[in-house]
């Protein structure tokens, strides 16, 4: 099973780390990157994903936001520069939460959770 990925961060050099980590990664497919939640949700709703990679602080529409517009909710790894927000990410039962700028080893950790869930 390949996992459908989406990442969503408005950071352009936070979203090419995250790429190049997943090039790595024979069992996950990268469907798509968005730089806003509005386009997320869209991208979200008719993609599908199964695994979103999620930054919560961004212009105009939060992750968590976000989150509050879909009818149905894909696994979610967090990552974000702000560990206030882990509590709440993990109560809408995040997979993970990444701390910018977080390494690979990390990375891989969240992915291990992701298939433990999905596989």
């Amino acid at each position: 099973m390949t996992i459908r990925t989406l990442i969503v961060d408005d950071e352009p050099l936070a979203r090419e780390r995250l790429k190049r980590f997943l090039r790595d990664e024979c069992d996950i497919e990268l469907i798509g990157e968005c730089g806003d939640g509005d386009s997320a949700v869209s991208d979200i709703k008719s993609r599908k994903p199964d695994l979103v990679f999620l930054d919560i602080q961004m212009p105009k529409l939060t992750g968590f936001e976000m989150i509050e517009l879909l009818d149905e909710i894909p696994e979610i790894i967090f990552t974000t520069a702000f560990d206030q927000f882990a509590i709440k990410a993990f109560e809408l039962s995040a997979v993970d939460y990444l701390m910018k700028p977080f390494s690979k080893k990390r990375f891989d950790e969240a992915i291990e959770k992701v298939f433990a869930r999905i596989l």
